[in-house]
């Protein structure tokens, strides 16, 4: 339904702010924990695997994704507590875009799909990435991109409102997104205006069927100085794509679409329903 002028406004000037706070950044860095909930795989409301790992950006254009630590659940025990297990040839994805092409790397199947970025999307391929709202934050885009609402913020464990965290709740207008999840929640830490989580809510989410990935980041870092040269190569060097074993099997791509092609735009919304 459409906000209320309150909320409308609200909204206006948490984004305004939030472009503004985000402008500036010319390198960020976090390491983030992930809890993917899957029913297939559990048959019940926890997570089907933990992961641990970490987020690059380089502006304009470079980004980095790599969950290192992967741990999947195997089972219950005595007590029914789940049981997780990280296995030798079982990674989570890497991902790398270095301005002109995204490289995915499936360790598992030993498998590198390099997607071509096209002249129009170089520059700002980071947009695309997989974890949404983390970089290239602009009001404008973002509404026209998305149906965005303000949540009420949420409650800690202790039972007490986090009025640290702005929460705001967004729906995808065109089915580039539609395909890749339902909906977003954005958890934004008002002491540097940036996401302390995300959780992506699939596809097919629903009460009954609540399959989601939570994310939350720390250690966020943004325009930090480095101590030494030594330091930031190694930093520059993270948005270098690895030249894959001679095992692996390169598969190359280009990118396909533009999410904010008018025709791809999905039916509004009817009688407060969410969109799908």
């Amino acid at each position: 339904p459409p906000l209320s002028p309150e909320l409308e406004d609200y909204l206006n000037k948490v984004l305004a702010y939030w472009e503004q706070s985000t402008a500036n950044i010319q390198r960020y860095r976090c390491s983030f924990k992930r809890w993917q909930f899957d029913p297939a795989q559990t048959k019940a409301d926890f997570h089907s695997t933990y992961g641990e790992g970490i987020v690059r950006y380089m502006a304009p254009d470079k980004g980095l994704f790599k969950v290192d630590n992967l741990a999947t659940y195997t089972m219950r025990d005595e007590a029914g507590r789940p049981q997780y297990q990280s296995f030798p040839n079982i990674f989570g994805e890497w991902w790398i875009c270095d301005g002109t092409k995204i490289h995915n790397y499936d360790r598992t199947e030993k498998v590198v799909r390099q997607i071509h970025l096209p002249p129009e999307m170089q520059g700002k391929g980071i947009i695309s990435s997989p974890l949404p709202f983390l970089f290239g934050i602009e009001a404008a885009k973002l509404k026209q991109r998305f149906w965005i609402r303000p949540l009420p913020p949420p409650t800690g464990s202790d039972g007490v409102a986090r009025n640290d965290l702005v929460n705001l709740e967004v729906f995808p207008k065109y089915q580039a997104d539609a395909a890749n999840y339902q909906k977003v929640h954005v958890l934004i830490d008002q002491s540097d205006f940036l996401p302390a989580a995300i959780v992506i809510f699939d596809r097919a989410w629903s009460e009954q069927f609540p399959a989601r990935e939570h994310f939350e980041f720390f250690d966020r870092q943004k325009n930090f100085k480095f101590g030494d040269r030594i330091m930031e190569n190694v930093f520059s060097q993270e948005f270098i794509p690895m030249e894959p074993p001679r095992d692996w099997k390169i598969i190359e791509d280009t990118f396909q679409g533009d999410p904010l092609d008018a025709s791809d735009r999905i039916a509004l919304p009817r009688n407060g329903a969410t969109p799908r």
